[in-house]
Formats: structure tokens, sequence, C-alpha cells
């Protein structure tokens, strides 16, 4: 099972009593948090599906403010797999973070898996 966060959802995470909030629990829970599909467990607070669209579009990140088109495009991402750092597996992404791989809804219907976008996360 996974929750959407706050920054998936295009809310404010600053409207959010930080104590009915907790991040570190949303994205690590009691053990590695690998998954296929559903909500992405971010570890940071960026909107990862504008991440994915300005990486299709090869723009960066911080290009400024998302146009109308780009924020449109950028609902149609889907988490497609996460994998968490795993000590029993001997893998460490930075600092304890994980890698996303994430793919348009359009995409994954096709059966398309040539242009996902990977996101990694650090704490």
């Amino acid at each position: 099972m996974s929750r959407p966060s706050l920054e998936w959802l295009g809310g404010d995470i600053r409207e959010v009593d930080a104590d009915a909030f907790d991040r570190e629990d949303l994205a690590k829970g009691d053990g590695p948090s690998h998954q296929v599909c559903g909500y992405p467990a971010e570890i940071q607070e960026t909107c990862m599906p504008l991440e994915c669209e300005y990486a299709k579009r090869k723009l960066p990140y911080d290009h400024g403010p998302a146009t109308p088109a780009i924020t449109k495009a950028a609902r149609s991402w889907r988490l497609l797999a996460q994998i968490d750092s795993d000590a029993a597996l001997k893998m460490n992404w930075g600092d304890g973070g994980m890698i996303y791989v994430l793919v348009r809804e359009v995409d994954a219907r096709a059966g398309d898996f040539s242009r996902t976008v990977t996101i990694t996360q650090t704490y």
C-alpha cells in the first residue's frame, strides 16, 4: 500500500501540521520501501510529476514556473518502480535514499517502457 504526498497531489506542505504529516515515516516505514506502482514515498519536497515532465522536455527542473501545458502534461506520470536503499541487498543510494522510475500512463498502457524517467532522492 502507498499513499500520496501533498506534493504528488499538488497541495502545499506549509499548510499541514508537521505532527500530522511525518515525511520520514511516509518515506521509510518499518524497513526498505521497495514497490511497484502506487504512489512514491518521496524523501524530498519536490513535485515529482513536474520533475519528470521537465526531464522529458530536456529542461532543468529549476527552469521557472511551470506553464499550464507542462502542469497538465505532468499529471500523466505514474510510478513504475521504487527501489529503496537496502543493507540486506547491499544497495545504498547516496545516504540511504531511493531510486524512482516513472512512466507516462499512455506509454505504460502501450507497453512502451523506453521513455521512463529515473529520479534519485537522498536525505
